[in-house]
């Protein structure tokens, strides 16, 4: 009950932003939480022990964005790992119309 109690607060929060922000990227707030990996271990002798890594969450993957050589660059990154904001995606609507692209892609993908 706690749960599902949490997950339509969240849902409220989403719309109620959507109504009062209607140019708010709400993808940001359906960020989940972090999955951990557990590793084998590598025992030396008799002890074990346990590597924990944390992997990186969409959002940090999406704020370590790289700079680009060029725009195929640009667009094979941000096909892979999704637009950060409105201006991602309004760039790269803009590049998949592109002569660049029709040349390099032959058209859609």
């Amino acid at each position: 009950q706690k749960i599902q109690k949490k997950k339509k607060l969240k849902n409220k929060l989403i719309k109620d932003v959507q109504k009062l922000i209607p140019e708010f990227d709400t993808e940001l707030l359906r960020i989940e939480a972090e999955e951990i990996i557990d590793i084998e271990p590598e025992p030396p002798g008799n002890i074990v022990e346990f590597k924990r890594i944390k992997k990186p969450t969409v959002r940090q993957i999406q704020m370590n964005k790289p700079l680009f050589g060029s725009d195929f660059e640009k667009c094979e990154w941000l096909q892979q790992n999704g637009c950060t904001c409105q201006e991602d995606r309004m760039w790269l609507n803009e590049y998949l119309q592109s002569e660049e692209y029709k040349n390099l892609y032959g058209g859609d993908l």
